[in-house]
């Protein structure tokens, strides 16, 4: 009577070990997903993640916060990044600081950064953001079309840093932390 329960216990552990593997090959792959981009745009090693390789020539249309037309145009021998954002995403609130930091540093040094609002609500909701966190940095709308010139986004946020060659060099959906987009850029600007 013994031995059946111990093959069931034993069959268990093997379930158990087998399962625990699988639970850390999904927990590794998950990691590598979500933080292959910041590495790749901390240490400049390894690919852009992005689904399109280069954007330059490319028109891509956006509009002021007034709502007049807007036309960002990559690859014109600056180093850009565009960022998409909303006013709503919690995780845009904690990265938009760090934007501006970015832009008060580096505009002089002909750094081209604008954040592209997806917000809904339109540009009186982005306008009163801007003011109440004191942002200075380029603001606009994305409308019909921007996205899809990057090949879509997954989410917010999500900041493309190009050379200024225009090809996208780094994709990274989410938070990006305070020194990723710095050695990125800084990176771009000495190869340039």
């Amino acid at each position: 009577m013994t031995e059946p329960r111990s093959s069931d216990s034993s069959r268990w552990r093997t379930v158990l070990k087998w399962g625990e593997r699988i639970l850390w090959i999904v927990v590794l792959v998950f990691l590598a997903e979500r933080l292959g981009p910041r590495v790749t745009a901390w240490t400049g090693i390894g690919p852009s993640f992005a689904p399109v390789e280069s954007v330059a020539g490319a028109s891509v249309p956006a509009s002021t916060l007034d709502g007049a037309p807007l036309t960002l145009t990559p690859g014109e021998g600056q180093v850009q990044v565009v960022t998409f954002w909303a006013t709503w995403c919690r995780v845009c609130r904690w990265e938009l600081p760090y934007l501006q930091s970015l832009y008060d540093d580096m505009a002089a040094q002909g750094v081209e950064i604008m954040a592209l609002s997806i917000d809904a609500n339109g540009p009186p909701v982005v306008q009163s953001y801007r003011q109440e966190h004191d942002l200075t940095l380029p603001m606009g709308m994305a409308v019909a079309g921007s996205r899809e010139v990057f090949g879509g986004i997954p989410g917010v946020p999500t900041t493309f840093i190009m050379d200024s060659e225009g090809r996208i060099r780094h994709r990274i959906v989410g938070a990006s932390g305070p020194g990723t987009l710095r050695r990125a850029v800084e990176r771009l600007l000495d190869a340039s």
